[in-house]
């Protein structure tokens, strides 16, 4: 095989393992409009604005909300990200 197939091969194989994220967020379980639950359901201004980004970047957010102290402890563990979004 000529290099340039090599090379080829190589760059298939290698765009082939590039893949979006599963990343979790933790976020304040009560601080509407931004996330709140609703019905069981996330909602608010922060969840629009994630699925916008999943949209562009092709990752997954996956929203979890707990009383702030909880979700910045779970952050600080290193299990998922904590987002704070003003209102202002």
């Amino acid at each position: 095989m000529t290099r340039l197939t090599l090379l080829f091969f190589a760059l298939v194989w290698g765009s082939q393992t590039v893949r979006a994220e599963n990343l979790i967020v933790f976020g304040d379980d009560s601080y509407p409009p931004v996330v709140y639950s609703k019905d069981g359901e996330i909602t608010g201004f922060l969840p629009s604005i994630l699925a916008k980004l999943e949209a562009v970047t092709g990752d997954h957010y996956d929203i979890r909300l707990f009383p702030w102290k909880r979700a910045y402890e779970l952050a600080y563990r290193g299990e998922g990200g904590v987002i704070g979004l003003s209102y202002t």
